[in-house]
């Protein structure tokens, strides 16, 4: 039972901090019109960035303004890139069919229930709605993806906004992009959230570290029982094992449900799965390690 508990614990404080780091690099996101610190401004072929962009398999966003406000964006997104703050719907991808994300404010058409938002006489499928939350620093931006957008002839000013885009567009006349108006630099963020975040991640390894080690000792006995009774090693630590995981299955599941069907659209499936089950994987690691020592290196069971 105590185990459960710890183990709970543990991936219940990996899925929240991992939720709590998804929405402050939003925020940020929010603040600076969706452009983060490493964005670049290039002016360039579509198609050289593009290409660029593939050899290198950057995990990136470009951005090209389609009116003179610039609240109306074309956008291409390559790899896994950071998501973008959304209250509502999901991510647009990197799939070549049309989308759009839109502000609060923005006028749309429905049909049939659908909402699209229609551009040169494109109508652009609505998929998400921009801002964390309805009244937004985004409540006017558009966000378009769909082919043809960045296929005109001769250069054009775009954002690449990336890890490492800086490096893997040298060449290619790349600056650091200056964006008026910025809101991101908010000490929320520059400063208590890493160490927030740090003193969160130490704590939860460290816990799931000593949750497995406790767990070994809690069946140490059991193992020397087993043991005296004929049992080879490696079916002792397999027993051991499988008795752990299913102790732990219930409470994961739970964590696992309840975080997914909390989380805000900004964080995908598959990373509040990562981040709640490292550190239940975390403890399944220290406990066959310490128990794999008990049952090989203890003197009395030779």
């Amino acid at each position: 039972m105590t185990i459960a508990l710890l183990v709970s614990l543990f991936s219940t404080m990996g899925g929240v901090l991992g939720t709590y780091n998804q929405i402050q690099t939003a925020l940020s996101l929010e603040g600076n019109n969706l452009y983060s610190s490493q964005s670049v401004d290039v002016d360039e072929k579509p198609s050289t960035i593009r290409d660029a962009l593939e050899k290198a398999g950057a995990n990136a966003r470009v951005f090209r303004d389609l009116t003179n406000e610039g609240t109306v964006r074309a956008v291409m997104e390559f790899g896994r890139p950071s998501p973008l703050p959304l209250h509502s719907g999901r991510q647009l991808g990197s799939g070549g069919d049309r989308g759009a994300l839109v502000g609060a404010d923005v006028r749309v058409t429905t049909d049939k229930g659908r909402k699209s938002y229609v551009f040169e006489g494109v109508s652009y499928p609505v998929v998400g709605h921009l801002g964390l939350h309805t009244e937004s620093l985004l409540s006017h931006a558009v966000l378009l993806k769909g082919a043809g957008l960045f296929d005109r002839d001769g250069k054009a000013r775009m954002v690449v906004d990336g890890p490492d885009v800086a490096d893997i567009l040298h060449g290619l006349s790349a600056t650091p992009a200056t964006h008026d108006g910025g809101t991101d630099r908010r000490t929320n963020i520059d400063f208590v959230s890493p160490v927030l975040l740090g003193f969160g991640r130490a704590l939860t390894v460290i816990g799931s570290i000593v949750t497995g080690l406790l767990a070994a000792s809690y069946g140490r006995r059991l193992c020397a029982v087993r043991f005296q009774l004929g049992h080879q090693r490696v079916r002792i630590l397999a027993a051991s094992t499988a008795r752990l995981l299913l102790g732990a299955a219930g409470p994961l599941l739970l964590v696992c449900g309840i975080t997914l069907s909390l989380s805000p659209p900004v964080q995908s499936a598959g990373s509040i799965l990562w981040n709640t089950l490292a550190p239940a994987t975390l403890i399944v690691v220290s406990f066959v390690l310490a128990s794999a020592r008990t049952i090989w290196r203890k003197p009395s069971w030779a």
